[in-house]
């Protein structure tokens, strides 16, 4: 066996084998969500997403998105990152070609591990 093998079988071993994947759908209101209680926008393109529990040892994933029918977004950029509080993250979003913080409807998972 390789050492490169045996490293990637030993991380593999290590992982959390389940996780538990928290959920909002924002688009200009919370349309749904599991776990999360609550999105507060705190200026054009920021927003903060609480949840019930500590999410701070999270994996998180964001995509621009909408709730409705309409079948795609404009183009635009996310980013998303730890808050100051355990039960949050910050989700900024913005136009196209960085055009700074543009109101966005957003889809959101964090995954924890169990």
């Amino acid at each position: 066996m390789t050492f490169a093998l045996q490293v990637a079988q030993d991380a593999l071993a290590a992982a959390p084998r389940k996780t538990t994947t928290l959920t909002a759908v924002w688009d200009s209101v919370l349309v749904r969500g599991i776990g999360v209680t609550s999105v507060f926008r705190f200026g054009t393109g920021q927003y903060a997403v609480f949840f019930d529990r500590d999410v701070s040892q999270g994996t998180y994933i964001a995509t621009l998105g909408t709730a409705g029918t309409l079948a795609f977004m404009p183009p635009g950029e996310i980013t998303v990152g730890p808050a100051s509080i355990p039960n949050a993250v910050v989700v900024l979003t913005f136009g196209s070609a960085g055009i700074p913080f543009q109101d966005r409807g957003f889809h959101l998972a964090v995954h924890l591990p169990q």
